[in-house]
């Protein structure tokens, strides 16, 4: 039995189960060339509905597009206008929180914490977004009620493009210093015992 496409090119259809298909695979298009008209509310629900609790996959082409879509490089146009769209802008203390979750505590932070637990200095990690100061979330606060903050860092990732560790300190110093903290720093070559004993036990900020 021999089956005619019915969208009037003549083409005859294949055969599925012993019975001729209606359409030539690719012409029935029913809306080809004309203007579709608005999907009612009640369609829309139901085409939502039958998409719930399926599970897609990508093709390994569609990956593969993807990923070189995030090797492209972004010109300094680009660039220029992501930052400028982030500067000024505060976030808030649940995106703060959610987005230091996500982040494991760092050698150097774990060096330190060895230090405050061996000498039982009185202070506690916050590093992961468990205290937030005006948006900005602390490595370690002091646990008995004074309003002393500490920063560890490494002075590379402080002076990458442009930066200092002289601005990031003044910049923390001047979000933190309205709200009654006073802050400590230490850097990679200052994390030891002594140092960190002496500093603390001084007072010196710096």
């Amino acid at each position: 039995m021999i089956g005619i496409c019915l969208c009037g090119c003549g083409g005859e259809t294949k055969q599925v189960k012993g019975k001729p298909n209606v359409y030539i695979k690719g012409h029935n298009s029913p809306w080809k060339g004309k203007k579709r008209g608005p999907i009612p509310n009640d369609q829309k629900q139901k085409m939502s509905a039958s998409h719930l609790g399926r599970k897609y996959s990508m093709t390994e082409k569609g990956s593969s597009v993807l990923r070189e879509k995030g090797k492209k490089n972004k010109s300094p146009e680009m660039i220029a206008k992501m930052k400028a769209s982030l500067t000024g802008r505060k976030l808030t203390r649940e995106h703060v929180r959610n987005a230091m979750r996500r982040r494991p505590i760092t050698s150097l932070e774990l060096a330190f914490k060895k230090i405050i637990d061996e000498y039982d200095l009185p202070y506690k990690f916050v590093g992961n977004g468990a205290f937030i100061i005006d948006g900005l979330n602390p490595d370690f606060i002091n646990v008995n009620g004074d309003k002393i903050a500490i920063e560890v860092f490494s002075r590379f990732y402080k002076e990458i493009d442009g930066g200092s560790v002289e601005k990031y300190k003044s910049d923390r110093i001047k979000r933190l210093s309205p709200f009654g903290w006073k802050l400590y720093f230490f850097d990679e070559t200052q994390v030891k015992p002594d140092y960190v004993l002496s500093t603390l036990e001084g007072g010196h900020s710096d």
